[in-house]
């Protein structure tokens, strides 16, 4: 009843939010049609992007090779994660699923080991989207709290959601005896049930341990840093390409635009299509000079290269290879 409960509030948003994309496509199809002149000039910018794109895979691709501890299996996360968005371009938040079978079915590891991968790498996800969240409402000011309210209202809910994950692993790492032992004593939960659930906790603890160590820690932190500066180069080379913001867009401003295309790209819409009209909105606000029409044509592109085209090159190239090799590690 849940899950068919969340599938319709999925199509009833997708019905929405495309409505209004298309209205405001046409609405400004004249003005899209004149921009159309510089995007040749993009391919130079679009291939850098890609290839940031690329690393920011790759640095999680070594996250997961570390927690996973399993040689030769770099090549077989980065094809996990890079699949997994390529499924959540249209199918929204099902790509992290893909994600979790795609290294079930490749690698011989427990289910609840290679799912503290994506646990913390969310983790680490939120702790950097609530730094860069903070770090714009300080560069703008009470412009964002004042213009955006809630966007700025994001700000505790993250910092809620990062403080109560970092306490709940570190809790399920020391007193992890504690909470098994007492799982295998209880006669609450049927026994199958209960021997799944206590090795998919104890496969989901092995995969934690190694966070346990400051120095991993502080290297999967540093990682998450750099995973992020290419995420907002990926998207600046792409929004500032236009001669219409070329020079205009400060740093602040810039930060402030990624945030909100971030958070929309997060809205948990089938095809991400809060992301372009995220971005429109937000441009508007940081560039008065800029029109309506101007603004929905930079959400249109960066939406089309950012999330669809370069997932699919990517994404594509890494499944196409994946079906020729289909061998456990």
């Amino acid at each position: 009843m849940k899950k068919t409960i969340q599938i319709l509030i999925s199509i009833i948003l997708f019905i929405i939010f495309a409505y209004y994309f298309y209205t405001q496509l046409n609405e400004n199809k004249e003005q899209l049609r004149t921009l159309s002149h510089e995007l040749p000039g993009l391919l130079g910018y679009f291939i850098l992007s890609i290839f940031l794109f690329c690393i920011a895979i790759a640095i999680r691709s070594w996250r997961w090779n570390i927690m996973l501890d399993v040689k030769n299996s770099f090549w077989i996360s980065y094809r996990s994660i890079s699949i997994g968005y390529l499924v959540q371009t249209p199918l929204s938040k099902l790509g992290e699923v893909v994600r979790i079978t795609n290294q079930i079915n490749y690698i011989n590891k427990g289910k609840g080991e290679i799912v503290s991968t994506v646990f913390v790498d969310r983790l680490l996800d939120f702790i950097c989207l609530a730094l860069i969240l903070f770090t714009s409402i300080q560069l703008s000011g009470e412009k964002l709290a004042v213009n955006f309210p809630e966007i700025s209202g994001l700000a505790p809910i993250l910092a809620l959601f990062v403080l109560a994950g970092t306490i709940g692993a570190i809790v399920f790492l020391f007193m992890r005896n504690t909470i098994l032992g007492t799982m295998k004593k209880t006669k609450l939960i049927p026994e199958k049930i209960r021997d799944r659930l206590i090795s998919f906790l104890e496969n989901f603890i092995k995969g934690l341990e190694c966070v346990k160590s400051p120095r991993v820690l502080v290297q999967f932190l540093i990682s998450s840093i750099f995973i992020w500066i290419c995420y907002f180069f990926n998207f600046y080379l792409i929004v500032s390409f236009f001669s219409f913001t070329d020079g205009l867009l400060s740093f602040s401003d810039s930060i402030f635009v990624f945030v909100c295309s971030t958070l929309g790209a997060i809205i948990p819409v089938p095809g991400g299509l809060a992301y372009p009209l995220a971005i429109q909105k937000s441009f508007v606000f940081v560039l008065p000079t800029i029109t309506e029409a101007q603004a929905l044509g930079i959400g249109t592109v960066c939406y089309f290269t950012i999330m669809w085209v370069t997932n699919f090159i990517n994404g594509g190239l890494t499944l196409s290879y994946q079906l020729l090799t289909k061998k456990k590690t």
